[in-house]
């Protein structure tokens, strides 16, 4: 984990729209559709799924061992 008042920092997509935390990483959808998962340890953020839309909301459910994931008209 990265401690309080640390000046580390990773940089995930064009355009950031939501994060979420579960699963013991950290979730950030965007604006183009893809979802991040952030290892807090290493600070890596990886694609690990890319929607048909902006990513508006991300849920992770622990009980289903599932992200859910609300997602936005694409642009035209």
């Amino acid at each position: 984990m990265f401690p309080l008042g640390s000046s580390n920092s990773t940089q995930v997509g064009g355009n950031p729209t939501v994060m979420s935390a579960g699963f013991d990483e950290l979730w950030v959808g965007d604006e183009d559709g893809s979802v991040y998962r952030v290892d807090p340890l290493t600070g890596e953020g990886t694609v690990v799924f890319r929607a048909g839309g902006p990513v508006n909301a991300l849920t992770p459910d622990p009980d289903g061992g599932v992200l859910w994931l609300d997602v936005g008209t694409p642009a035209t």
